[in-house]
């Protein structure tokens, strides 16, 4: 029987060796492949967690002033640019958005008073008070100190009110146990809107939020003044 020139061999054998070094080649790019995608997840997650790490306030897991402002600041586009600029950046269509300052009365009293992990409880429950109170696209932020924003997408001065009265009554009501104490605090808050035929910018509404949120203070705490009523006062 005829076996064939030991040429043909030859390169039979080097064409077998040659394609298991490809065989290898592939099975090696491939477990990097995998390697670099699971490397790529690990980098998202993270990166995911340092972003929610910037944006969110430890001590009551709402955003913080810089999330609460980059939540604001996507409403203001929405409204204030047309449809292209919407979708090229993926913004929804909105009309308004509502605006909720609070402030709890008398926090540096409850500080004094009890300490400052008892203020840290304060903060905490009034959050998940005002967490519970909104729908899951409204925004809560703490602002500051003792301070909280919401904002309420679609939105106008009368719905924002209803919640506000909601959270105020709610604290009112609420009794926060603290190392065997008993803790009570109300809160005073300014409301507003700001839409598509607001003749005012973001800022200026904002600061009119802030002043209706002080004529609450001042005429009594525990109490929500909306920027309408704020201006018919003025007149």
């Amino acid at each position: 029987m005829n076996e064939g020139s030991p040429e043909k061999n030859n390169t039979v054998d080097e064409l077998i060796i040659h394609l298991d070094g490809l065989k290898q080649q592939v099975e090696e790019l491939s477990r990097k492949n995998e390697s670099l995608k699971t490397e790529n997840e690990i980098f998202k997650k993270e990166k995911a967690e340092l972003e929610q790490l910037a944006t969110k306030d430890k001590l009551t897991c709402l955003y913080n002033r810089r999330g609460i402002e980059e939540e604001i600041e996507k409403c203001v586009e929405a409204i204030t640019n047309g449809r292209e600029y919407r979708e090229k950046r993926g913004l929804p269509q909105m009309q308004s958005v509502g605006v909720l300052l609070l402030d709890i009365d008398k926090f540096k009293q409850v500080n004094d008073t009890n300490g400052h992990p008892a203020g840290d409880a304060v903060l905490k429950k009034v959050a998940a008070i005002c967490a519970a109170q909104v729908r899951d696209f409204d925004r809560a932020g703490r602002w500051g100190g003792e301070e909280f924003v919401i904002i309420l997408p679609q939105g106008d001065e009368g719905q924002t009110r209803m919640v506000a009265e909601r959270i105020r009554q709610t604290i009112e009501n609420t009794v926060i146990e603290f190392n065997g104490r008993e803790i009570k605090v109300t809160i005073s808050a300014g409301v507003a809107e700001y839409g598509v035929d607001t003749s005012e910018t973001w800022e200026e509404v904002f600061k009119k939020v802030d002043r209706a949120l002080y004529r609450a203070k001042n005429q009594g705490r525990n109490q929500v003044v909306g920027v309408k009523e704020l201006q018919e006062q003025e007149q």
